[in-house]
C-alpha cells in the first residue's frame, strides 16, 4: 500500500494556485457529456477553462446547508439523462457519448441526441 505525503496550503492561497489531489472521479456518461457542453459553453462567454477547473468550480459555488444536501442528493437520484440535458421529449433515447484521451481538445463538439 502506498501512502499518501503530507501536504500543506495556507489558507490565504488562491484555490487555482494549490496544490493539487486527484479524485479519480468515476460519473454518469450524461453527467460528463453535460460537463463538456458547460465547458464549451464557458468558453463561448470568453472563459478559456478545462474540466477540472469548471468541476471544481461547480462543486465550491454554494457552502450547502443539511437540508440542501438532502435536497440535491434526493433530486440527483431521481434525475434521468434527459433532464440533465434538457432534451425533448421526441428526441432519439439513445447518445452517442465520444470518449477522449486526457488533454486538452482543439475543439469540443456538442453531443447530439441521437
Amino acid at each position: 500500500m502506498t501512502r499518501r505525503r503530507d501536504a500543506h496550503f495556507r489558507l490565504d492561497d488562491l484555490l487555482i494556485d494549490m496544490e493539487e489531489r486527484n479524485q479519480g472521479l468515476d460519473w454518469p456518461l450524461a453527467v460528463d457529456v453535460w460537463l463538456e457542453r458547460l465547458v464549451a459553453q464557458a468558453r463561448g462567454a470568453g472563459m478559456l477553462t478545462t474540466r477540472k477547473e469548471l468541476s471544481a468550480a461547480l462543486l465550491t459555488w454554494h457552502q450547502p446547508s443539511d437540508d440542501d444536501l438532502v435536497d440535491l442528493l434526493r433530486t440527483y437520484r431521481r434525475r434521468s439523462g434527459r433532464d440533465l440535458l434538457d432534451a425533448p421529449l421526441n428526441a432519439p433515447n439513445v447518445v452517442s457519448f465520444e470518449r477522449h484521451g486526457p488533454g486538452p481538445r482543439r475543439a469540443i463538439r456538442q453531443q447530439e441526441q441521437g
